[in-house]
């Protein structure tokens, strides 16, 4: 079996000598008609593109190594047996190439309309008495029998066994594309499936992620008043401290200064006007001296309240979520908790002493030792 087309070289030497042969035999002969047809049919095959092997797939599969070879071997060999052969093999060629071309309804082999039927015809006129005793049987062959082998082939063939079963393979593919479809659709539930717990699983870590983040904020902003607080209650401890160590240098001088005079001199020359400014002196002291404690006393109130404040905040996010249950019921359950903590610091009680006591006594006796 060939699987490509009869050389175009050895197809175009063949016609060449044929044209040369054809010239030496008279027109009205059998044999110059032989020659004259051989050289159109393979004048055609050499002008095709696979030398007619797509519409020739019986011929090229029994003789299509048989017909190359007889071709070689005419130019050295030429005799009249070789023709007949080559002959008959090229009808052969041209009956199947025109059946197939008019099977797949594809234009004629030669562009005039006649061409085909005048060989045909011709080919089919001729008698056992035309042709060698031996070559009769493939003569007869090719004018009864031949077309219907090569129908027979035909159906025999892939593509006309696939039309015959055209019913049961459509039912084939209809089961196929069935199974198909449930195929699919059991991949797609499948997937649907996984990919819907896989985004469940992806929400509820997201849910948690936004859940610790909402609580890291809370304690952050919780954090922060805290700091707020404690920078406040530092401030106040130093403010504390330096009003203890102001207190002490005062209480010091209002002690200094009458030991400074008895000391002295034992107290026996003090007089009346010594007496009076040492006295106003000490009163002047002990009246700054309360205003600072009472200045001590009111930042040690505010601490007080810092640390309370500080206190309240440790627990105030359980507080709020606990309060956030009673708020449906009562929105001003967080007021007193809220005012508390977002008061302003208070200082005592106590008012700041605007005047001496006794001062306007003491006015009296400085004017009296004057006079």
């Amino acid at each position: 079996m060939m699987d490509k087309g009869i050389n175009k070289d050895l197809l175009e030497k063949a016609v060449n000598l044929l044209k040369m042969k054809k010239e030496r035999e008279s027109r009205d002969s059998i044999e110059y008609h032989k020659i004259h047809y051989t050289q159109i049919i393979l004048e055609e095959i050499s002008q095709s593109d696979d030398c007619w092997l797509s519409i020739c797939p019986f011929n090229y599969h029994y003789i299509g190594e048989s017909f190359e070879k007889r071709l070689n071997f005419l130019e050295n060999n030429w005799d009249s047996e070789i023709l007949d052969d080559i002959f008959l093999m090229s009808i052969r060629f041209l009956r199947e190439a025109e059946l197939t071309m008019k099977r797949q309804y594809k234009q004629k082999l030669w562009n005039d309309d006649n061409t085909y039927e005048r060989i045909w015809d011709w080919f089919k006129s001729l008698t056992n008495d035309d042709i060698p005793s031996n070559k009769r049987s493939q003569l007869n062959y090719i004018q009864n029998d031949y077309s219907l082998m090569l129908l027979n082939d035909y159906l025999g063939n892939k593509s006309f066994q696939a039309f015959l079963n055209y019913e049961e393979n459509i039912k084939k593919i209809e089961q196929q594309s069935i199974t198909l479809k449930e195929t699919s659709n059991k991949i797609q539930k499948s997937f649907g499936e996984e990919m819907q717990k896989s985004v469940d699983e992806k929400l509820k870590k997201v849910e948690q992620l936004s859940d610790t983040l909402k609580n890291l904020e809370q304690g952050f902003n919780f954090v922060a008043l805290s700091d707020g607080f404690s920078r406040m209650l530092n401030e106040k401890k130093e403010s504390k401290e330096s009003i203890l160590q102001l207190l002490f240098l005062i209480a010091v001088i209002i002690s200094a200064i009458p030991a400074y005079k008895f000391l002295s001199d034992g107290g026996a020359n003090l007089t009346w006007q010594q007496i009076a400014i040492s006295a106003g002196l000490e009163l002047v002291l002990i009246y700054f001296f309360r205003v600072v404690l009472f200045h001590y006393r009111t930042v040690q109130t505010q601490i007080m309240q810092l640390d309370l404040r500080l206190s309240l905040c440790q627990f105030i996010q359980s507080y709020a979520e606990y309060a956030k249950e009673i708020k449906t019921n009562d929105k001003d359950a967080l007021d007193k908790f809220e005012n508390l903590i977002f008061s302003s610091i208070l200082s005592s009680d106590e008012k700041i002493p605007s005047t001496f006591d006794g001062l306007e006594q003491l006015n009296s006796l400085i004017k009296q030792f004057k006079q």
